[in-house]
């Protein structure tokens, strides 16, 4: 796609983006062994970042200086990012969708929460009310928590859009850990926090780009980005099993600061990539099935929260299309491919037995009996399906995996699980839906989809435009 020109607009939020000063370095963070902070965080910015209008990659596109943000842009966000981090995703959960629904339900109440806090000025920057300064601050950090991985999701977007790239897949580190090719210990980054990062992002040229998330007040700002400067610090080489791991396009740390009655601003600071890992560095290899069908689940479990349908309720034969008003949003509409559920029941069985042999193989008691490893991975199994083991327990897919578990040990392994289960055939299909549902045209500015395939639409009030009739809203406090 062409690089996105600057907009000329005012209106809306301020975002900030910065890049070394000297271009195609990365600074040195200014701590020593064992330093979890960089001190002076302020000052080492702002000596060796400036703002920038351009991405340092890509296309010469322009970033925006403010942007508008619409409802339905902030709660694509807030599904994408995943502003709960779901980092224990068990097989268990994957097979019961009730609970995974009501998981889904209780995340947007907490995205309700946090739009309960914010109004609109005058300048249609969202704001949060002067109420906010009082919260008790466990309330405040949930919020901000919240505020900055939506805020890490628009950014995103404006980042890679500017480089006249499209963003094809969001994963949150809640899906993209448990699509990890890699041995059976978990894989860290080489990095002073030794921590995941937030988000990957992969456009639909190829390229990954990495982001961590942060929030709070404005005054603090400089000590949080520096904080995912380090997180963010020796990334390894990153890619789809399927092809050669590379270097992340770019890395960036996002900053939404929230202050009562002061417009939301948002920063973003992009160390370059770094260069080739270290030998030491394991590449972050992800299985590209089970990254989608998670993905697809996830939105699933989303939409039958937005619109109350039951997790039992399937689409009519013929159906294309299942559209449902959102209970929670009044004035949005939720669409999905009805063959994203058609094909939900069989793929969620599938991809709980790859959960349950990755957490299996992962268990100490399985390496602790290695030398019966069939035995041990039934039963390793068996604990991880609890109450549904029974139901697996003489199922071809899951012969298959026992016959396996005498190469856990070997590159690969991961790999050849996904393929016994066949898991490509479906996520080829839910793929090609999403990639149905986000063959949106430009000119609707009323529509947006999510990655994992779900519509959102604005529903117009009958008369003059919503943006020319709205009411500014003013502080209640």
């Amino acid at each position: 796609m062409p690089a996105r020109k600057p907009t000329s607009k005012t209106n809306g939020n301020r975002f900030e983006f910065y890049v070394p000063r000297v271009a195609g370095t990365k600074p040195a963070l200014p701590i020593g062994p064992g330093a979890k902070a960089v001190k002076a965080p302020a000052t080492f910015v702002k000596k060796n970042f400036k703002v920038t209008a351009h991405p340092p990659f890509g296309a010469p596109g322009g970033l925006p200086k403010n942007v508008p943000i619409q409802d339905i842009d902030v709660l694509r966000a807030a599904l994408e990012c995943g502003y709960g981090k779901r980092r224990d995703w068990t097989a268990l959960l994957l097979l019961n969708p009730s609970e995974a629904q009501d998981l889904a339900a209780y995340l947007l109440a907490r995205l309700q929460m946090l739009l309960s806090c914010i109004y609109i000025d005058s300048q249609g920057a969202r704001t949060p009310r002067g109420f906010y300064k009082t919260m008790e601050t466990s309330e405040k950090a949930a919020m901000s928590f919240a505020a900055g991985g939506i805020a890490t999701y628009l950014a995103a977007r404006e980042w890679l859009s500017a480089a006249g790239e499209r963003l094809d897949k969001f994963l949150h580190v809640g899906i993209f850990t448990k699509a990890i090719a890699g041995a059976p210990s978990p894989v860290q980054y080489n990095s002073t926090a030794t921590k995941w990062p937030d988000y990957l992002a992969v456009t639909a040229s190829g390229g990954w780009h990495v982001f961590e998330s942060k929030g709070g007040v404005r005054r603090d700002r400089w000590r949080r980005v520096t904080e995912g400067l380090l997180q963010l610090n020796a990334v390894p080489q990153i890619g789809w099993a399927t092809h050669p791991p590379a270097a992340a396009t770019s890395m960036a740390c996002v900053h939404a600061s929230l202050d009562a009655n002061q417009p939301i601003q948002v920063t973003v600071v992009d160390p370059p990539a770094d260069a080739p890992s270290r030998p030491e560095s394991q590449p972050v290899a992800l299985i590209p099935e089970v990254a989608v069908l998670m993905k697809t689940l996830e939105t699933i479990d989303q939409f039958r929260a937005l619109t109350d349908m039951p997790a039992e309720l399937r689409p009519t034969i013929g159906e294309s299309w299942v559209e449902r008003d959102c209970r929670q949003f009044p004035g949005v509409r939720a669409s999905l491919p009805a063959g994203l559920l058609a094909l939900e029941a069989e793929a969620r069985d599938r991809l709980a037995l790859f959960v349950a042999t990755r957490d299996a193989i992962e268990s100490e008691k399985f390496r602790s009996f290695s030398l019966r490893p069939k035995a041990a991975f039934t039963q390793a199994v068996d604990k991880e399906l609890a109450g549904h083991a029974l139901r697996f327990r003489d199922s071809p897919e899951r012969n298959q995996l026992v016959e396996l578990a005498l190469d856990y040990r070997t590159d690969g392994f991961l790999v050849r699980v996904s393929s016994a289960l066949d898991l490509n055939r479906f996520a080829d299909e839910a793929a090609r839906l999403a990639s149905v549902a986000n063959d949106i045209s430009p000119e609707r500015g009323d529509v947006v989809a999510t990655s994992g395939g779900m519509r959102l639409t604005r529903k117009l009030r009958e008369g003059p435009s919503e943006q020319t009739t709205r009411e500014v809203e003013r502080p209640r406090s």
